[in-house]
């Protein structure tokens, strides 16, 4: 048994060596040689005095400079150290407000750097990423075409809300295969999560990257639906009447003492299931909802039809 566990023991300690010892402090060192600058955190000097980093955001006073976003670190109380205050840009600290949207406290700031900015360039729009630190639905996105970036989720929702909603009352025209015809979304089940609509914006990215391609493109992330799924059954099943056809099976039939062929003709079924997701996806986007069929195919072919017909015109009898 010593000698299966010794091995074991030996690449632990020799892996925890290498991965947690050696190799730490030779990419730090030669980080140290190639990158020193990096390495050392990027510090901005004012002659011998480390001021800050280029990493870490800093307050900027001076119209010389771009804003910053706000900051939302903290610091140890002075006064009682088992309180904390607001100090902005700490670099020895991270975190968020995890204000809502109805905390006074972040609609004062809000709003004192919505004047402060407009102070500064009257004629410009204020962009959303300015004056928020979180909260705001992440720029780029939209629901039913409605863009709602940067918006806070109150305005996002109320947004959609006077999209969408007038849709929801009216019925929804469906087309399957060569049938239309309409369905009432009270009737089948079919109403709106709005505040679920909004979750599916997410957050903010931190990801750099993706926050600046958000400035090229857009993301559609459709509207949440709430579903009675017994309803949406029943109004769907009231379709298949309409829409169900069998399939015809090829043969062949006489007129007088003349062999007819007659071909196989393909049927057609409600594809129950998937019609379900795309009605519960696409019934408030104000255009028809092309639902999918099932093809039905007949036992015999063209090939069987042929046969028999060659076949009748063969036998002697």
């Amino acid at each position: 048994m010593a000698r299966e566990i010794r091995p074991a023991i030996v690449i632990l300690l020799a892996l925890t060596l290498i991965t947690g010892l050696v190799y730490p402090l030779a990419i730090t060192g030669i980080a140290g040689i190639l990158f020193p600058h990096q390495a050392q955190g990027s510090l901005v000097r004012q002659g011998d005095t480390v001021v800050g980093s280029a990493l870490i955001g800093q307050p900027f006073a001076s119209e010389r400079y771009f804003h910053g976003r706000p900051s939302a670190t903290t610091a140890p109380d002075p006064a009682d150290a088992t309180k904390s205050v607001p100090a902005p840009y700490n670099a020895a600290n991270s975190g968020g407000s995890n204000l809502g949207p109805s905390n006074k406290a972040l609609i004062d700031r809000v709003q004192g750097d919505i004047a402060a900015l407009k102070k500064e360039n009257a004629s410009d729009p204020v962009p959303p990423d300015l004056v928020t630190s979180s909260g705001a639905v992440p720029r780029g996105v939209t629901v039913a075409g409605q863009e709602i970036g940067g918006l806070s989720r109150a305005d996002a929702e109320q947004r959609v809300r006077t999209a969408v909603e007038p849709r929801t009352t009216q019925p929804v025209a469906v087309a399957v295969g060569d049938v239309t015809s309409e369905i009432e979304p009270k009737a089948a089940g079919l109403s709106v999560d709005w505040p679920g609509t909004i979750d599916r914006a997410g957050t903010q990215p931190w990801n750099p990257i993706t926050r600046v391609r958000s400035f090229f493109t857009t993301r559609e992330v459709g509207v949440a639906t709430l579903v009675d799924e017994e309803a949406l059954d029943s109004a769907l099943q009231q379709l298949a009447p309409v829409v169900d056809k069998p399939p015809v099976e090829g043969t062949v039939r006489f007129e007088g003492v003349t062999p007819v062929p007659v071909p196989p003709v393909d049927g057609q079924s409600l594809d129950l299931a998937v019609a379900k997701q795309t009605l519960e996806r696409d019934w408030t986007s104000g255009q028809r909802v092309e639902l999918p069929i099932t093809v039905l195919h007949p036992v015999t072919s063209q090939d069987d039809v042929t046969k028999a017909l060659t076949d009748i015109a063969t036998d002697p009898g």
